[in-house]
């Protein structure tokens, strides 16, 4: 096995590595286990840095008895450090500083996904005060951790406010990092010296990717998007639901000539709470893109689609509700839409199209990849991608009209592609499930933290429950179309 830690590096000095725990699942255990095995054949020192009860939410299992199994899974070979347990009181609030402040708001958009009523914003409030208070915590129990020049410090994601403090730690102490996250190319994870969600350094990278890379593209590629595009793909969660429609037309009639365009909403929103690299257009919102793009097109030579986010139903009533009347406000008279509860297939969609038009989804690269038109309306992680058209003001329906039918060589695309799968490491421990004791649990659950998150989770899931119902409803009676 090669040594990851030393290639991102670029040093092959014997490192002192450190690797936070904030996560407790299968994949994740796996994860941790082959990085602490790579170091560990490779000459470095390893410590498990336990935090999982500054995470969100907090591991409600008692996490060191996962850890020191392991542990045990490789020989002993490396140490355990808890962090422990904050306390509850007295509540002090973290510094005042913009990644605090990103890295929060991600969180609870995450966990309330998205707007929130009046009757959530005491409960919301409440765990915006506590997760400031975990970060200040946080940040002093980091400086009991002994560090030197050739300490490495490995967290997970990065986005969370646990992961962040930790990440924003290293970078003013000047500690050497690197971010690991599991990934859906099965059987690798992503461990590199940038953050998962910094699409800036993801770009560079892949420039450096392109100059040294043969022109071939890899087989993987194309196996790649076959499990992709298939109904119970295990790397794409939500075909489990998406049926298999050969030949879809979308003509309304056999001569019907008009160019299809389909739009496909996307649902990553919380990317948008984590600073200004997120936020490089100016559209209010994805629809107001959506609708400027189907008012500048000639109606004649169009005809318009939307595929809703199957996201959709997993987000808060007040989201679902505002989202359902940006899509019925939208002017168009003869846009045809396919709700989140819709079994259609979208890669028979965009497949059927003649150009598909994207927020952030990752059916854009993939769509780009079979020689389709693609535009987007938002900053994604696929922006380096030449054939990737950027619609960022009305100025540039020209290049959206001039798109519609053509072929577009995929070849970008596929490298795109090839990059993310060769980029990440080949995981070589398998996954190890484990039972926790009952009473492992149980003592876990009286943690501060435990108690504040799953009392505000049963306040918050019962105060939604009636609303969530009804606008279920509502999204159940997608799709409907407006006729001309």
């Amino acid at each position: 096995m090669s040594c990851v830690i030393c290639r991102e590096l670029g040093s092959d000095a014997n490192h002192e590595v450190f690797i936070f725990i904030g996560w407790l699942s299968p994949p994740w255990l796996a994860i941790q286990r082959d990085i602490a095995r790579r170091a560990l054949d490779h000459g470095h020192k390893v410590t498990f840095v336990e935090m999982t009860q500054f995470s969100h939410p907090p591991v409600s299992v008692d996490f060191l008895s996962a850890l020191k199994r392991t542990r045990d899974a490789i020989q002993e070979r490396c140490a355990i450090l808890s962090l422990g347990s904050p306390i509850l009181l007295p509540i002090s609030r973290s510094p005042e500083s913009r990644w605090v402040s990103e890295s929060i708001s991600s969180e609870l958009l995450t966990k309330y996904r998205g707007a929130y009523t009046k009757l959530l914003k005491p409960l919301v409030l409440i765990e915006k005060r506590w997760l400031e208070n975990l970060v200040s915590q946080l940040q002093q129990k980091l400086t009991s951790i002994p560090t030197n020049q050739n300490s490495v410090w490995i967290y997970p994601n990065g986005r969370f406010s646990c992961q962040r403090t930790v990440l924003e730690y290293a970078k003013k102490n000047n500690i050497k990092n690197l971010c690991y996250e599991k990934n859906r190319n099965l059987g690798k994870y992503f461990l590199r010296n940038y953050g998962v969600h910094d699409r800036h350094s993801m770009n560079r990278d892949f420039a450096k990717y392109l100059d040294f890379m043969p022109e071939e593209v890899s087989s993987e590629v194309t196996e790649w998007l076959q499990e992709r595009d298939r109904p119970q793909s295990r790397t794409n969660e939500y075909s489990k639901r998406f049926s298999r429609t050969k030949d879809l037309d979308l003509r309304t009639r056999e001569n019907d000539t008009r160019f299809k365009v389909v739009f496909f909403t996307s649902s990553k929103d919380e990317l948008e709470a984590l600073g200004p690299s997120w936020k490089t257009f100016d559209w209010q919102d994805q629809y107001q893109a959506f609708e400027t793009i189907m008012n500048l097109l000639p109606k004649e030579n169009y005809r318009f689609f939307l595929r809703v986010h199957p996201n959709l139903k997993n987000k808060s009533y007040l989201d679902k509700v505002r989202e359902l009347g940006r899509i019925k406000s939208i002017s168009n008279q003869g846009l045809q839409i396919f709700g989140p509860y819709s079994t259609i297939n979208s890669y028979d969609l965009a497949q059927a199209a003649d150009l598909v038009v994207i927020s952030r989804s990752t059916i854009g690269i993939e769509t780009l990849a079979r020689g389709k038109p693609v535009v987007s309306t938002a900053a994604s992680y696929y922006d380096a991608v030449e054939t990737l058209l950027q619609f960022k003001s009305p100025r540039d329906i020209a290049l959206v009209d001039s798109l519609a039918g053509t072929y577009i060589n995929a070849f970008s695309a596929k490298k795109w592609i090839e990059f993310n799968i060769m980029r990440d490491v080949s995981l070589t421990s398998e996954v190890h499930h484990f039972r926790p004791k009952i009473w492992e649990s149980l003592a876990s659950l009286s943690k501060p933290g435990a108690l504040i998150y799953f009392l505000n989770d049963f306040l918050h899931r019962t105060i939604e429950l009636l609303p969530q119902f009804s606008a279920n409803i509502l999204l159940r009676k997608m799709p409907f179309s407006k006729h001309r």
